[in-house]
């Protein structure tokens, strides 16, 4: 499967480029007509400027050579071909955390291509990290990839197998005793409801919003002449009249969430399929056990309280592998629910994970 930057890189730079020339066309026109001097007109020539030359950097970075191949004979680069038995493993590690990242995989960087070649082979990229004493190189960033990164994690799946690093090395070693890894039979569930104090907090909006009816009702009599409610027309109690109308609103908005949590509680569910998440008062996210590489339960290492939180790893560059809570070795993971709040059923969720997950299940260290 062939990989290719050029395409997309023209693209960018004809619209830049394009844009660029647009904004110097209407400099001209505005120094034409109106004489030059206005500050405005050399900010936009600036402005022009700057686009014009990112325009150009575009089509010197898509000049530049770049080949990337990935097949069932290995990895071709544009200066090495190499075959699967001279690569020991592959990866598709993510930079370090930038600043504006805002927890979606849009507006985080794409992720590099990264080589742990069979020694003696040295490769032209940029030093990465060491795994199983070989050095690795960062040979292509996946910005601008066409096809995208999808395909290519596709790819390496496809034909690299087992030497495709998807979940980290530290995370835990499968376990050596328990239950049996893995499941075979007709669909099953385990499922976790962790209860909470919803109910209390529905009594709770609706005797605000019943009060408020009641309080906004018995100043309208009062307003209204009825003689038994005439105190409610009059100071001091009229000022606190005006309020009836937002306590109403405010308690049946309340009310509604708080009813939504009660009938949808936050579950678990782990089962022969995968792991079904729902938040409170929201829709089941189902992570297929096809999906994930890892799943383990631990404490966070971005977190100081210590507690166990139910973490996955999914294939790097797919929907769940793309973004996350947080990076280990280069490698998204998200941070699921925390275990402490979750009932006691017949299997633990670490028995269950180990029944079904198909020997994905990492204890920890």
């Amino acid at each position: 499967m062939e990989f290719h930057r050029a395409g997309r890189l023209r693209r960018r730079a004809a619209k830049v480029l394009t844009v660029a020339v647009a904004m110097l066309l209407a400099d001209g026109i505005w120094v034409a007509r109106s004489g030059l001097g206005d500050a405005g007109q050399y900010a936009l020539a600036v402005v022009a400027l700057l686009a014009a030359v990112f325009g150009v950097s575009r089509l010197v970075e898509a000049a530049r050579p770049f080949r990337l191949r990935v097949d069932d004979h290995g990895i071709a680069l544009h200066d090495h071909e190499l075959s699967w038995s001279r690569i020991t493993a592959v990866a598709l590690e993510y930079p370090d955390a930038v600043e504006g990242y805002e927890g979606d995989d849009r507006s985080y960087p794409d992720p590099w291509l990264v080589l742990w070649p069979v020694p003696p082979v040295v490769l032209a990229g940029k030093p990465a990290g060491r795994r199983g004493g070989h050095p690795g190189y960062r040979v292509a960033s996946c910005t601008d990839l066409t096809p995208g990164v999808g395909e290519l994690s596709a790819a390496l799946v496809r034909w690299g197998g087992p030497r495709f690093v998807t979940a980290p090395a530290g995370i835990g070693a499968e376990p050596t005793a328990g239950l049996p890894a893995g499941y075979h039979g007709p669909e099953e569930w385990q499922e976790y409801v962790v209860t909470d104090d919803s109910h209390r907090r529905v009594a709770a909006a609706r005797a605000v919003w019943v009060a408020g009816l009641l309080y906004g009702t018995a100043v309208g009599l009062g307003l209204a002449g009825v003689r038994s409610f005439d105190a409610f027309g009059r100071a001091p109690l009229l000022p606190f009249g005006l309020l009836a109308p937002y306590l109403v609103l405010a308690g049946l908005s309340r009310a509604r969430r708080y009813r939504r949590w009660a009938r949808r509680p936050q579950r678990l569910r782990i089962g022969s399929r995968g792991i079904g998440l729902r938040p409170r008062g929201g829709q089941e996210v189902l992570l297929d056990w096809a999906e994930l590489t890892a799943v383990r339960i631990a404490p966070r290492p971005d977190l100081t309280d210590g507690a166990a939180w139910l973490t996955v790893w999914a294939v790097p560059g797919t929907r769940y592998g793309a973004s996350g809570d947080f990076r280990q070795d280069g490698l998204w993971a998200r941070a699921l629910i925390p275990v402490a709040g979750l009932p006691a059923r017949f299997l633990t969720p670490e028995q269950a994970l180990l029944r079904y997950s198909g020997g994905r299940y990492r204890e920890s260290g």
